[in-house]
């Protein structure tokens, strides 16, 4: 299976934390981020994303997060945010890859 990524600004959204805590993170070790082969830029795996959000779930009540729990976060966290990736997209010539991988993450979902 082929693995989709993300960026940091939509892995910091995702998890509710900034993306200078996610570079600390990684920087620490915590949570480590790969590095997209042209750019160096940070990027997240959906499926580690995922897995720390039903990690999470664990400290913050005692029932685990099923992993379709999980996935509706992320589909509703990046639905909302696309028409104002579509907005980026006029604006900046990143945001038609913003556009793209929400578009391939919704694909993954539906």
């Amino acid at each position: 299976m082929e693995n989709k990524y993300i960026t940091i600004k939509q892995a910091a959204k995702i998890l509710g934390v900034s993306a200078l805590t996610l570079r600390n993170w990684d920087n620490s070790g915590k949570f480590e981020a790969g590095r997209h082969p042209i750019s160096n830029y940070r990027v997240y795996k959906v499926e580690d994303i995922e897995n720390l959000i039903s990690q999470m779930g664990i400290g913050m009540s005692r029932r685990k997060p099923s992993k379709s729990e999980v996935k509706k976060l992320m589909v509703k966290h990046l639905t909302e945010n696309l028409h104002i990736m579509k907005q980026d997209q006029k604006r900046h010539l990143s945001g038609g890859l913003d556009c793209y991988l929400i578009l391939n993450l919704l694909r993954l979902f539906f």
